[in-house]
């Protein structure tokens, strides 16, 4: 796929979160509107009450929708993929499986940091070890759907000695 078609995703990706809660609060609305019209119409119970327990339903399935989407429930974490670097670099929605497939191969291992950055292209990410100097790790965001709630996505993670590589890994995500 040309970097051109990936530009209409990379939007769409971009604007995912949104949507994600605008429909989850659709629904947990729905629901919330549903039991008020159960408990205001059929039941005759008084309309503050019915107001109140719908509010709550609706909070609660919201809730349940962002929990169960957030921990993996809904979508599958994707499996390994094969690094490519075009497709790393051209749609960032598709590292997660290339990033467990560089830290599972330990291909990064002993390359040097010009090396990986050319590879990987420049760093995206913000995580830094507490036990490394900042100028000894880069950092590269990883996405996934299940990860857009999050307020930092997972991060593949590389420590560099002498200019090399020594470690790599996959940090998770952050709430």
């Amino acid at each position: 796929m040309s970097t051109a078609g990936g530009w209409p995703a990379q939007q769409l990706w971009q604007l995912f979160p949104f949507l994600l809660i605008a429909a989850f609060a659709a629904l947990g609305a729905a629901a919330g509107g549903g039991l008020y019209l159960l408990l205001a119409r059929k039941m005759s119970v008084r309309r503050s009450v019915a107001i109140a327990a719908a509010a709550g339903l609706g909070s609660v399935v919201l809730i349940a929708l962002v929990f169960a989407w957030s921990s993996g429930v809904m979508v599958p974490a994707p499996g390994t993929k094969p690094f490519e670097a075009q497709a790393w670099q051209a749609k960032p929605w598709v590292r997660w499986g290339m990033a467990q497939n560089l830290v599972e191969s330990d291909r990064l291992l002993g390359m040097k940091k010009e090396d990986v950055i050319l590879l990987l292209g420049g760093p995206t990410g913000s995580f830094s070890p507490l036990d490394v100097d900042l100028s000894e790790s880069d950092s590269w965001a990883l996405y996934r759907l299940q990860d857009v709630l999050r307020l930092m996505p997972p991060e593949l993670v590389v420590v560099y000695r002498d200019g090399r590589v020594v470690r790599a890994w996959i940090e998770p995500a952050v709430l």
